[in-house]
């Protein structure tokens, strides 16, 4: 409290260099993100904006969903310190795609609240982004699976597939195989889906991942989620052995991300394989 008075009383510039000291002083020193972005928002320096990202985050996996609350707006208010429009658009841009993600985590794909985050995503994008078309397209993808829309979700796989390839993204390919291939599990064709787990997992395991921090709490961070439903393809195909191993390589995968929304996916794929094999 009285670091908070005595900073006050500091003539404005030198209150931002001070600031701006002290942020990098807790950087050094590994100091809590929300910490460090709280210093640089009042150095009104453009980089707050990136820590509030790494606060929401942090707070995040500490399942504290206040704090996030918290510095969602914190970091929509950091924007207005970033003087290029083009920047200020990026960061408002991975700002909402973030909010989108948490939305999915905490009230599901197709909350109200998720389309609104990826639609004022999409708002805040370029057009000529491909990759940020991607995180567009996925979110669209993922919403219209989860309403089991499959015929618009399918739409949106394939929009996915060729906006990937314009990107020369084999990171954002290797997950539009996957949607596709959810698309043909639920509606019967599981050798199709087979197909194209193979060729994505094949992708994803050599893809430079894309670096947007909204995708962790997809799981996308790790391509568990595709071993697990190849598991379970496999397992409805008759090859029981292979489903098992390949459904317990998810599971290991999915640990060693220590991705919550990956652990639980891949969980759900075991719980389902043990039903279809009478094994519960």
């Amino acid at each position: 409290i009285l670091q908070a008075i005595l900073i006050k009383l500091i003539p404005y510039e030198q209150k931002q260099k001070l600031c701006k000291a002290i942020a990098t002083y807790l950087i050094h020193t590994n100091e809590p993100s929300a910490q460090v972005a709280r210093y640089l928002d009042s150095a009104q320096s453009p980089d707050s904006n990136e820590w509030w990202q790494k606060a929401i985050r942090d707070s995040f996996e500490q399942g504290q969903l206040q704090e996030v609350i918290e510095h969602i707006t914190c970091a929509f208010m950091s924007q207005k310190h970033i003087s290029d429009h083009k920047e200020r658009a990026q960061h408002a841009f991975d700002t909402h795609a973030l909010l989108g993600s948490i939305t999915i985590a905490t009230q599901g794909p197709a909350a109200a609240q998720t389309i609104d985050a990826y639609q004022d995503a999409a708002r805040n994008s370029e057009q000529q982004n491909a990759l940020q078309q991607c995180v567009i397209l996925w979110g669209k993808w993922l919403t219209q699976h989860s309403l089991a829309h499959f015929s618009s979700s399918k739409i949106a796989a394939e929009q996915l597939q060729k906006t990937a390839i314009m990107a020369n993204s084999d990171f954002w390919l290797g997950w539009s195989y996957y949607a596709l291939a959810q698309y043909y599990f639920y509606t019967g064709d599981t050798e199709a889906c087979e197909r194209l787990l193979i060729h994505s997992i094949t992708l994803l395991n050599d893809a430079e991942m894309d670096v947007n921090p909204a995708l962790e709490f997809h799981g996308l961070r790790s391509y568990a989620l595709a071993y697990g439903l190849l598991g379970l393809t496999q397992a409805m195909l008759g090859r029981l052995n292979s489903g098992v191993q390949n459904i317990q390589q998810a599971l290991l995968l999915a640990e060693k991300s220590n991705n919550t929304a990956a652990k639980m996916a891949c969980r759900l794929y075991q719980l389902r394989l043990h039903y279809l094999t009478g094994n519960y």
